[in-house]
């Protein structure tokens, strides 16, 4: 398994495989450029090889870095050295600037979240170490059934496939037969499920410590963010004479009083303001050396002494080869204290690389020291098993035991030697076993014949049983039956006893129902009558309408033409009029005409306003029609509902069953009618719509005609005076 660390710096070694050396001396100890971020990478702890005979042991490292033996600080650490210490806060307080602050419900959620999943760790562990136990047994299985030179290589899709060399490919040590290979096959099936187990449980363990890693992260950043969010830097009353922040400063005081100094002068404005260096979005890095601070001689003597420790550590790296593109010191620069800042990085930087080095070193070695502790361990398990099977095997087996020391040499050459004689142990197992497989076919071949009658007389008396229980459970089941028509029948009873009470009620509802209809259809019926007298008045009245029109028109013309007459035969109109007002008769006779065509069209108005009356008195009556026929039609259709309820029941005999079929032809029967009259129905009613249009378009028409006659009146008056 692996563990992670998110407390510790990531050392220079973890990026050994990268193209290019991560010392960045002007980005990082400058303060222009990109400041880099605390580690997340993931340490993985060595794991030796686990044989198929040994159990794997898994040390439990996820919470090593939570114990108590852990230092506090690393043993190259100088917490007095103050430039040191004002680096690494201030390289701490820009890294953390942008880190996650958590409230406080959700903190308590994170960690109630960690601990289950700690607990959900621990067990999946457990389950991992009993699955790995039971893959290492199927394993062990089978390789008892896989011939020598032949490696089954796992696929998870399903099957374990593997090829053997010619050379040495043996018979199987248990036999060749159906028996055998089913056997192989099985134990190949098991080896297969326990790895596949293996590999689910190792994902979910997986997936689990991942989950625990982004956890505990999540409240590493959230430490980190909350202490950067309230930390107040360093103390600001420093004496005149010295530089801010500057080594000078910093060391002339006490460690102590520093520190309760911070503690008693803490301002707690200082949770509700973004410190200076958050606002200036960068790193101010070291203030640059002045008069106050060492002398510039022995500046030059320490930049010497870093350049030639940073040439031997460069050459050093360089001969072991830990790491192959790592950077050369760099040069000397104008500005003292950038220079010092560069060197100082570099070294820092070097030392990590020389400390991943020997952490690998040591991690080999300790692997070595594990596969030797293994490998003695396999070595011990072969001789116990040699020892077990010398009671099986014939052949004389000389004593041998495992070597005591830890060489591995001489560990793989006892492995090896105890792996062949295993092997010839098996051999002659086979053997003994095919002895043992033809003497039992012989038993068996014996046995077969008294076998075979007891075997007959077994499925005779078996037939007969299995006859039995046949009828009987056709026994059973008729008289389920018989027990399921007898509540059936009694179901019916009932409902027909209940039914007959009914009856009466619906038989008077229906009748009412009856009576409703036929009061409603002589309702109807009078409407009608009524409607066709009023329509047969109204025909008359527009043949009285029409003739009167053309008289009109006859009158009309006949005023044009005698007034022709009169222009033709007496001259103009003034001439007329003085000969009508000097003639009496004929005076006598244009007031008469006038009174009768005045009279007339007297006549007309009121005859047409009697024609709009009767329209809407028409209107009114259709309306009064459709409703009644709707409500005839719900009469119906309740009527027919409450056949179709009471179809098929007879009321001198309420408790006899209705047949299907009866129930069928009656439905049939009663569709037909509705159909029937529905179709009567709908096409007196289109005749009747023919019927009113074709009264609608001619009195449109009519109409349409007396309008321009009408308006003729005021001319024919004045024409007349």
């Amino acid at each position: 398994m692996q563990s992670f660390n998110f407390a510790s710096r990531q050392s220079a070694a973890d990026g050994m495989d990268d193209a290019a050396s991560r010392y960045v001396p002007s980005s990082i100890y400058s303060g222009g450029g990109q400041s880099r971020a605390p580690s997340t990478a993931v340490q993985f702890t060595p794991m030796p090889v686990g044989g198929p005979f040994q159990d794997t042991p898994r040390p439990d490292t996820h919470n090593g870095d939570r114990n108590g033996d852990r230092p506090r600080a690393s043993a190259y650490l100088n917490v007095h050295d103050p430039v040191a210490m004002h680096l690494l806060a201030e390289t701490a307080m820009v890294d953390s600037k942008d880190y996650e602050v958590l409230s406080y419900e959700e903190l308590e959620q994170l960690k109630k979240e960690k601990k289950f999943l700690d607990n959900r760790v621990e067990s999946t562990r457990r389950k991992l170490a009993l699955e790995i136990k039971v893959r290492d047994a199927a394993q062990s299985l089978n390789r008892l059934y896989t011939p020598k030179g032949r490696t089954p290589s796992i696929d998870f899709s399903g099957d374990a496939n593997g090829h053997s060399p010619p050379k040495q490919r043996k018979r199987n040590f248990l036999g060749s037969k159906g028996s055998i290979n089913e056997a192989s096959s099985r134990a190949d099936d098991e080896y297969i499920a326990s790895a596949k187990r293996v590999e689910v449980v190792s994902q979910e363990l997986s997936d689990l410590e991942k989950r625990l890693e982004t956890c505990d992260r999540r409240l590493l950043q959230h430490t980190a963010g909350i202490l950067q969010m309230t930390h107040r830097g360093l103390k600001k009353n420093v004496r005149k004479t010295q530089l801010p922040h500057s080594p000078e400063s910093m060391s002339s005081q006490n460690r102590n009083t520093y520190y309760m100094d911070t503690m008693n002068d803490f301002d707690e404005r200082s949770l509700y303001q973004v410190p200076d260096y958050v606002r200036e979005a960068h790193i101010s890095g070291l203030p640059p050396l002045n008069a106050a601070g060492p002398d510039v001689r022995a500046l030059d003597e320490m930049a010497g002494r870093l350049d030639q420790l940073a040439a031997r550590m460069h050459a050093m790296i360089k001969q072991t080869g830990s790491q192959e593109h790592f950077e050369p010191p760099p040069e000397q620069q104008p500005d003292r204290a950038n220079s010092l800042q560069n060197q100082l990085g570099y070294l820092e930087q070097g030392l990590d690389v020389m400390e991943g080095a020997h952490e690998r070193l040591l991690s080999s070695v300790q692997s070595d020291q594990d596969t030797g502790e293994q490998l003695h361990e396999v070595n011990a398990r072969l001789g116990s098993m040699l020892a077990r099977t010398n009671s099986v095997s014939r052949s004389p087996v000389e004593e041998t035991h495992a070597p005591q020391d830890r060489d591995l040499q001489a560990q793989l050459a006892f492995s090896s030697d105890a792996l062949d004689r295993l092997n010839k142990r098996i051999d002659s197992l086979v053997e003994q076993k095919d002895i043992l497989t033809r003497q039992i076919q012989q038993q068996r071949d014996l046995n077969s014949k008294s076998d075979a009658q007891r075997d007959a007389r077994i499925h005779e008396l078996d037939g007969q049983l299995e006859t039995t229980k046949r009828q009987l459970s056709n026994s059973d089941q008729e008289s389920q039956q018989l027990r399921e028509q007898l509540n059936a029948m009694m179901e019916q009873l009932d409902q027909a006893k209940q039914e007959s009470v009914l009856l009466s009620q619906r038989q008077d509802d229906r009748s009412a129902l009856e009576e409703q209809q036929r009061q409603q259809q002589q309702e109807l019926e009078k409407s009608q009558s009524d409607l066709q007298s009023r329509t047969q008045e109204l025909d008359k009245s527009h043949g009285e309408m029409q003739r009167l029109e053309s008289e009109i028109v006859r009158m009309t013309t006949e005023l044009t033409m005698a007034r022709a007459e009169l222009d033709s035969a007496y001259g103009s109109r003034a001439q007329r009029a003085a000969d009508v007002s000097s003639n009496p008769a004929v005076q006598k006779e244009i007031e008469d005409l006038k009174r009768e065509l005045r009279e007339t069209i007297e006549d007309y108005e009121v005859m047409t306003k009697q024609s709009i009356e009767a329209e809407k008195e028409r209107d009114k009556y259709e309306e009064r029609i459709d409703n009644l026929e709707h409500k005839c039609e719900t009469l119906e259709t309740q009527l027919n509902e409450e056949k179709v309820k009471w179809m098929g029941v007879k009321t001198g005999a309420p408790n006899d069953s209705t047949s299907a079929m009866v129930l069928k032809n009656e439905f049939k029967k009663m569709m037909r009618d509705t159909r029937a009259e529905q179709t009567r129905a709908y096409k007196a009613e289109q005749e009747e719509r023919r019927r009113l249009e074709g009264i609608l378009r001619q009195l449109r028409k009519e109409n349409g005609q007396a309008t321009p006659k009408k308006m003729l009146s005021p001319a024919v008056l004045q024409t007349g005076e």
